[in-house]
């Protein structure tokens, strides 16, 4: 190959890596967020959480399974098409609950417990709440134990036995007789 032809191949690559950048940097934020994932359409009104899951199941082919007491969690929501991953949040947010997917077409949603609107203004959280871990307490240790260690010089350390200065040597105005 000649120079010519390594220039003119390095174009094309070239090229085609700036093309599929911008082709990725035009696209509409929802389309790059949400490529791939089917839509769906949710309007009910006090309808059992597993109905409505069946319905989403109807119109996405996602089989969900779910805790047996939440099946009969009364839901309201109006939406249309929305991305499976928004609307399933828009469906879910008054529980506080997380998503564990098996595969692309099977989900289990796991429901620990209603979301209190007050603390987190209805934001799902992704796992169970947990409480607070205790306070760590350091080990008690003899109030003078610590200090002694501190204090003790090191072995071939002469600084504490070396003798001070009389404080008046190499004053500026004052001066210094030797005998």
């Amino acid at each position: 190959m000649g120079l010519p032809m390594k220039s003119i191949l390095f174009r094309i690559v070239i090229f085609f890596v700036v093309a599929g950048i911008t082709d990725f940097a035009i696209q509409p934020v929802g389309a790059q967020e949400h490529s791939g994932q089917p839509l769906f359409s949710l309007s009910v009104q006090g309808e059992p959480l597993g109905n409505a899951l069946m319905i989403v199941t109807n119109q996405t082919g996602v089989q969900f399974s779910l805790n047996e007491e939440w099946e009969t969690h009364p839901v309201s929501v109006d939406f249309s098409n929305l991305p499976l991953d928004k609307g399933l949040n828009r469906l879910l947010k008054s529980l506080n609950y997380t998503i564990v997917w098996e595969s692309e077409s099977s989900a289990t949603i796991m429901v620990y417990g209603e979301a209190e609107p007050e603390k987190n203004d209805g934001i799902s959280f992704g796992a169970p709440p947990h409480p607070e871990p205790p306070p760590v307490e350091p080990p008690e240790m003899e109030p003078d134990q610590e200090r002694e260690e501190d204090l003790e010089p090191a072995e071939g350390d002469d600084s504490e036995t070396a003798p001070e200065a009389s404080g008046n040597e190499g004053r500026p105005g004052e001066e210094q007789t030797s005998k």
